[in-house]
């Protein structure tokens, strides 16, 4: 995870979206962004594929929204990152454990 301070993933049904922020998405959404953060000719060199392992995922995205490496301004580079051979990756899917959440108490569900 990167962190609230770098990247704040908005759930359409959980959270609340000011009308601000509705007319960034609805005018640029996630291409636009992608354009930006992405503009640097290094950028293809560096980005990972589906099967690649999940530490070369996670530095590409660090880089690219972390340190902005691939801006048009950007260093290009991406920082270094090293294979772990605890977690496995498999076509776009990432098995590195289990997690088991028990919900003890909830309130003000949104209904699915």
């Amino acid at each position: 995870a990167l962190g609230a301070h770098i990247s704040a993933p908005r759930s359409l049904k959980m959270d609340v979206w000011t009308p601000e922020m509705q007319q960034v998405m609805l005018s640029r959404g996630n291409g636009f962004v992608n354009e930006q953060l992405e503009a640097h000719p290094d950028t293809a060199k560096f980005k990972p594929s589906p099967n690649s392992p999940v530490e070369h995922k996670q530095a590409f995205v660090r880089s690219k929204y972390a340190n902005k490496a691939f801006c048009a301004t950007g260093s290009g580079q991406m920082e270094e990152w090293e294979t772990s051979s605890s977690a496995k990756t498999t076509a776009g899917q990432v098995h590195a454990g289990i997690c088991v959440v028990k919900v003890v108490k909830a309130a003000d569900l949104v209904k699915a």
